[in-house]
């Protein structure tokens, strides 16, 4: 074998070696959101767990079936023509100051910590995730991705913040 083939299949193995090094360094992927909502805690912390309006500001939600109510669901979502099913298990529910929930899927799996506070008026909602691939190839990809990620949640919880906001002012009226 000549020396360029060597140095070549030299430098494929140390960048693979880099690659799943990222994913034994960086086996998780944290973001944090924090979104002022125009509408009381106790109407933010229902909206959170009615998953009845999950529709309206999950990307690709498709249906969810209770498989223990007000603890376990089954989410179905399309996304770019394929169908994944996530399992979303409210861990920690505290009314109006607190939800802490997890979703599960094949490929992945999300721990989410949301803390509510304010007043009559407004609420400020804070939230903290965790992210996990479920093998070292996905871990090292979800450890280069983290700007992705940020951007995901930031949408979602805007959708969120825009769908509360939303019914709040068409239940006052």
């Amino acid at each position: 074998m000549s020396n360029g083939v060597k140095y070549l299949l030299a430098g494929i193995a140390v960048v693979a070696m880099g690659f799943v090094t990222m994913g034994l360094l960086h086996p998780t992927v944290k973001c944090q959101t924090q979104t002022e909502i125009s509408v009381p805690p106790d109407f933010v912390f229902n909206s959170i767990t009615d998953t009845s309006l999950m529709k309206q500001w999950f990307n690709g939600l498709q249906s969810v079936k209770a498989e223990i109510p007000d603890k376990k669901y089954i989410l179905k979502l399309i996304q770019k023509d394929k169908t994944m099913d996530l399992v979303l298990t409210y861990d920690t529910l505290k009314p109006n100051s607190s939800c802490v929930f997890s979703f599960d899927s094949e490929v992945y799996s999300s721990d989410y910590n949301l803390t509510l506070s304010g007043d009559s008026l407004r609420t400020t909602l804070h939230v903290q995730t965790v992210t996990r691939g479920k093998n070292i190839f996905l871990r090292s990809m979800f450890a280069l991705s983290r700007p992705y990620f940020q951007q995901q949640q930031d949408s979602m919880f805007s959708r969120f913040k825009n769908v509360v906001e939303n019914n709040y002012s068409f239940q006052r009226k």
